[in-house]
């Protein structure tokens, strides 16, 4: 079981569903829903961005069950923010690697 996870089976999202618990059990429609539904919450409605589900795919694919971990931890415990700055889904693009995700996960000790 994840470190950030809830002790509950399940987490509910800002729509009301409940999402997997485990990291090995998100997919990356998963991931971004959960992304979009916590940045709506967090930081209200955002302009769409074309290449969302690329974005976060493209996340999910890279750092496999670490997305979870690294998408908990800025939600979770960081509240939407990152370095004084709400997290969008451009955040999670390759170009933002080394100033986002790679920083986390030090953080966190993965």
């Amino acid at each position: 079981m994840s470190t950030l996870a809830s002790a509950s089976p399940q987490v509910s999202n800002v729509s009301g569903s409940s999402l997997p618990v485990t990291d090995a059990e998100w997919t990356p429609a998963l991931l971004a829903r959960f992304v979009r539904d916590e940045i709506t919450r967090r930081n209200g409605p955002q302009l769409p961005v074309q290449q969302e589900s690329q974005i976060i795919t493209g996340f999910f694919e890279r750092y496999g069950e670490m997305s979870v971990k690294i998408v908990r931890y800025v939600f979770d415990v960081c509240g939407g923010m990152w370095r004084g700055a709400p997290v969008t889904v451009r955040r999670f693009a390759p170009g933002q690697d080394n100033y986002f995700a790679e920083p986390i996960l030090r953080e966190i000790g993965a």
